[in-house]
């Protein structure tokens, strides 16, 4: 039988075994598997293209976002303000955006205190008082039954319903009943009265319908701003004296210094990241786009987009944004390297800390219009590759592409192997009963020999 130009009497004699069989069908199978590892590598290839494309995709949306933070809508970083108080154990304070630069001088008089009354000292708390009838509070009803003690009385007190700002807060100190306005100022003076029977008058509340102890009369918050006397019933968040800012007065007489002003430290740390982001970029782009040479320029390693005219456009008009001259006043900045934002060596962007916060001190608006005016025409260049939109999106579509192409070469690599496989089943078969008819050939010719052996002897 004739096998591969092999006769069984030739492969016999080379050693026709198992494993021999098992290389020629390995060698075999390797050599019809070239197409399919070109398939691979081609497949590898988009896979490496498709994560360059997703990495710039993520760094490309970090530049737009931090440059939509920058931008300026009424409510982004350079309008963050911040407070300062000379005396925080005087007055703290805190800013929103719409506060008004200055410095704010308040001298405090006296603080807002709540109305403060109490009854006479009883014999005990928790025994039933005998006492019977009805009373109101800031317009609130208190019935007492005989067998209610102080407690009982006390507790009605704190669980009732007052309108908003009349709240009363009941204690018993010493076997007095104390009543405190949950609320300060004057507006929030405590009104008792007694309309059945005669509790409050009773327990020494009130004497002839006034109050006959008073703990503590409600005055009000008292202090001045910039010499200019004010008055408010709470100490706390007082928003409506300063534009921007909410003060609370914690001490009396005493004075502080409150300072507002832009925050700065916010708008430096926003433009640093820009910064970063922008370099970022830029270190990425130029790493896959540009071809580098050996030594003797005899071989050439090319980046993943070495040669995509797209993003080495979007490289020079990034920079090229950067160098914008905006028109304005005259002493006002015209590009960004006037407020300290510059472009260095290798086209990279550094931020100059001390031109920048000089540029900030001696004029704020013109350093938020010529960075805002930039920003715009940075997230120009950006649109078409960091919108939403997926079918307006250029690396999207690319990434799409990719991902079809990725899927029809594994599609026909299933296929492939399935028809290798095939082979391979059939050069085993094929291949087994030749390592059969091997096998019994040899064993013919042992048994031949055996008898000739055997006839010879005898």
């Amino acid at each position: 039988m004739s096998l591969l130009g092999l006769s069984a009497t030739s492969t016999s004699q080379m050693g026709f075994t198992a494993s021999y069989l098992n290389q020629l069908i390995k060698n075999a199978i390797s050599v019809q598997r070239k197409p399919i590892d070109k398939l691979n590598s081609q497949k590898d290839q988009l896979n490496i293209k498709k994560a360059v494309y997703s990495d710039l995709k993520n760094k490309l949306s970090s530049l737009k976002n931090i440059t939509n933070d920058i931008m300026d809508n009424g409510s982004t970083v350079f309008g963050s303000m911040k407070v300062v108080s000379s005396n925080t154990s005087v007055v703290t304070a805190t800013v929103k955006s719409s506060a008004v630069s200055g410095n704010y001088e308040i001298y405090m008089s006296n603080l807002a205190v709540a109305h403060s009354v109490r009854s006479d000292k009883q014999d005990n708390s928790t025994e039933a008082l005998n006492l019977i009838g009805k009373f109101t509070l800031n317009g609130v009803t208190i019935d007492v039954k005989e067998e209610d003690s102080l407690e009982k009385i006390m507790k009605a007190i704190n669980e009732a319903n007052y309108d908003n700002g009349k709240g009363i807060n009941a204690t018993i100190i010493d076997n007095h009943l104390v009543l405190r306005s949950v609320s300060t100022g004057t507006s929030h003076t405590i009104i008792a009265d007694d309309v059945e029977g005669s509790i409050l008058e009773d327990l020494g509340i009130i004497n002839e319908g006034n109050f006959k102890t008073v703990l503590q009369e409600a005055k009000n918050a008292e202090f001045t701003v910039n010499g200019i006397q004010v008055t408010r019933e709470s100490n706390t968040a007082i928003d409506d004296v300063i534009k921007g800012v909410t003060l609370n007065l914690l001490s009396e007489n005493g004075n502080s210094t409150v300072k507002v002003s832009s925050n700065q430290t916010d708008i430096h740390a926003k433009v640093s990241a820009f910064v970063y982001n922008f370099n970022n970029v830029m270190d990425y782009l130029n790493s896959k786009t540009r071809t580098v040479g050996n030594q003797d320029n005899t071989t050439y390693m090319r980046g993943t987009l070495s040669g995509d005219t797209v993003f080495l456009r979007l490289k020079m008009d990034l920079t090229e944004t950067l160098r914008t001259q905006i028109l304005g006043e005259a002493d006002a900045p015209k590009y960004l390297a006037d407020v300290g934002i510059k472009l260095g060596s290798g086209l990279k962007l550094y931020l100059s800390d001390s031109d920048f916060y000089s540029a900030l001190d001696s004029n704020l608006n013109g350093v938020m219009r010529v960075i805002n005016k930039i920003m715009e025409q940075v997230l120009d260049k950006l649109e078409t590759f960091t919108t939403i939109k997926n079918s307006s999106n250029m690396i999207d579509k690319y990434i799409n592409s990719i991902d079809t192409k990725i899927k029809s070469i594994t599609n026909q690599i299933n296929e492939s192997e399935k028809s290798l496989k095939r082979k391979e089943e059939a050069l085993i078969k094929q291949y087994s009963a030749l390592y059969m008819q091997n096998a019994q050939f040899a064993q013919d010719q042992y048994s031949a020999l055996s008898i000739y052996s055997f006839s010879t002897k005898v």
